[in-house]
């Protein structure tokens, strides 16, 4: 998937890209949720933006990690339990 970054999240690096979206984080564990451009035309998403204690965003890093090296089955798992206990507003 291919994300066009803008001035408002210069600073932050690439955690994860998903399928649907993709996960940028800053040095101060403030996190940014960008949508596909697919999703965004469709249903006019905008960027959500988290701001994470230290010990939290150490978990999340740490689930990405093992999406990253999980098989297809368990990536669908692990990306639904990030989104429902990280990406929850």
């Amino acid at each position: 998937m291919t994300h066009d970054l803008d001035s408002e999240i210069m600073g932050y690096k690439l955690l994860v890209d998903f399928p649907d979206f993709a996960l940028y984080a800053d040095e101060h564990d403030n996190l940014v949720q960008r949508y596909s451009m697919d999703l965004v035309a469709k249903y006019d998403l905008e960027d959500k933006k988290y701001k994470f204690s230290p010990e939290m965003m150490a978990y999340l890093k740490n689930y990405i990690v093992q999406y990253k090296e999980a098989e297809s089955e368990k990536k669908q798992i692990i990306k639904r339990y990030i989104e429902q206990q990280f990406l929850k507003q």
